[in-house]
């Protein structure tokens, strides 16, 4: 794993996007760890992450109901709770760490994951994401038939540069896709 030079801020992300990627032997997190670590206890290869994605994308019912997949995507904030995540959002080193929507645009929280409610690019409304250590990314976008997922090998989580590599990967996907579906 990777570390870039310049340490973090008081959100956590890197005080420095222009700085070296260094290799780290620091662990991030113990795989055999017994305690439960809200996000990060699970861990796997990324075909089988993928897996995952893919199956709550299909609403196939491998891994779960049709009805709790429904929930996983409907918005569960009272108004002052959104406003409060609009509010937190609105601070760029923060929006960072936080799937790096463009600033402003209107968020959600599903049981799944971060919601936006509208468009992102060819990203549709509604759907799901979020990410992790070290700067990993996924969506699910149900009403395009479309997930993904972004890996990579560097911290601190929400360095902006892996941010725009992810954006840039996801617009590819969906051009891609779209590319294929004219082919039909």
């Amino acid at each position: 794993m990777s570390t870039r030079e310049g340490g973090v801020n008081q959100h956590g992300t890197t005080t420095n996007p222009e700085g070296k990627a260094k290799y780290t032997s620091k662990v991030i997190f113990d795989p055999g760890t017994q305690d439960c670590h809200g996000g990060s206890g699970t861990f796997g290869s990324p075909i089988d992450y993928f897996k995952c994605l893919q199956s709550i994308c299909a609403n196939d019912g491998k891994l779960l109901k049709s009805e709790t997949i429904d929930e996983m995507f409907r918005p569960q904030l009272s108004e002052a709770s959104r406003r409060g995540l609009m509010e937190t959002l609105s601070v760029p080193e923060v929006n960072d760490g936080m799937e790096a929507f463009p600033m402003g645009l209107e968020a959600d929280w599903g049981l799944g994951g971060i919601m936006n409610l509208e468009d992102i690019g060819s990203r549709s409304k509604g759907s799901i994401a979020w990410g992790g250590y070290p700067n990993l990314h996924w969506w699910i976008d149900r009403k395009s038939g479309i997930c993904g997922m972004w890996g990579s090998q560097l911290e601190p989580p929400g360095d902006p540069k892996i941010n725009q590599l992810f954006h840039t990967f996801e617009e590819e996907i969906y051009r891609r896709a779209s590319a294929s579906r004219e082919k039909l």
